[in-house]
């Protein structure tokens, strides 16, 4: 008390620091999972968020207080079961391959690199098995993911339009491949929502069309040919209701037809450049 004492009077604005570190560690030491949360909205802006550097980024720092956070769980609660579905054997298996990989690696150096963003992958997919196990943490994942791709596709449009940053949307990653692979990954996510979550319909619907618009302003071929694979499975195996393949498509149409309407000499300019 007495050194808490000291440190507000000393610099008050120290009481705030205080507080917030007090929550930031007892949520850390009884809630992971709303830390894996923060992660999984960090995610779409790594390339933004590379403090103190690209590799000791903050989404890493974060990834290693999950993983502390999950420690400490384990510790305190002996009778929590640890997750082991055949689907982590898949993974794991892919990453000792991957490891193996190192040994032709003509640059090594590059190459563990590599091998430690592989194994960062491995370790938050390991945690997302630990830490999401009912359908409603499941559907709150989603939400938080899709809301922070929303919000990335929002700031590279911004970025396409408004400061003419560059010919091609990258949003918050520096490769425009890298943020269309984003975008067609949490495209059907917002999909899924829409039907799922019917209470924020409205909101889910928004986030689509800015996701849509935002990986059409990627020019990526490879994204639409993703999106269209996920489509054909979905009509396919009957897993996506047909109205909203069908509602996507539309809401698709209606963002490049206005796109192409509103800024035609920058979606040409952009296009001659591809």
């Amino acid at each position: 008390g007495s050194a808490v004492g000291l440190i507000v009077a000393r610099v008050p604005v120290g009481a705030i620091f205080l507080v917030l570190a007090t929550v930031g560690i007892v949520i850390v030491i009884t809630r992971p999972d709303l830390v894996l949360l923060a992660m999984i909205v960090a995610l779409p802006w790594e390339n933004k968020l590379h403090y103190p550097s690209a590799t000791l980024s903050t989404v890493k720092g974060i990834g290693l207080v999950v993983m502390l956070s999950y420690l400490l769980r384990l510790a305190g609660n002996r009778r929590t079961k640890i997750h082991l579905p055949p689907l982590l054997g898949v993974v794991a298996a892919l990453n000792i391959w991957v490891s193996v990989s190192l040994i032709a690696s003509p640059i090594a150096p590059e190459g563990l690199q590599k091998l430690l963003r592989w194994a960062l992958f491995f370790a938050f997919f390991f945690l997302l098995i630990q830490l999401i196990d009912s359908r409603r943490e499941i559907q709150r994942a989603l939400r938080w993911f899709t809301a922070s791709v929303a919000a990335a596709a929002i700031y590279a449009l911004w970025l396409f339009v408004v400061a003419h940053s560059g010919y091609r949307v990258a949003g918050p990653l520096e490769d425009p491949n890298d943020f269309a692979y984003l975008l067609a990954c949490a495209l059907p996510i917002a999909g899924y929502l829409i039907g799922a979550d019917r209470r924020l319909r409205p909101v889910w619907g928004a986030a689509f069309l800015l996701i849509a618009a935002a990986m059409l302003a990627t020019f990526s071929r490879g994204a639409l040919v993703g999106i269209g694979v996920v489509v054909v499975w979905g009509i396919v195996t009957r897993r996506i209701p047909m109205w909203v393949v069908v509602s996507g498509l539309a809401t698709t149409l209606v963002a490049a037809a206005l796109a192409f309407t509103l800024w035609t000499p920058l979606l040409n300019t952009a296009l001659h450049e591809k």
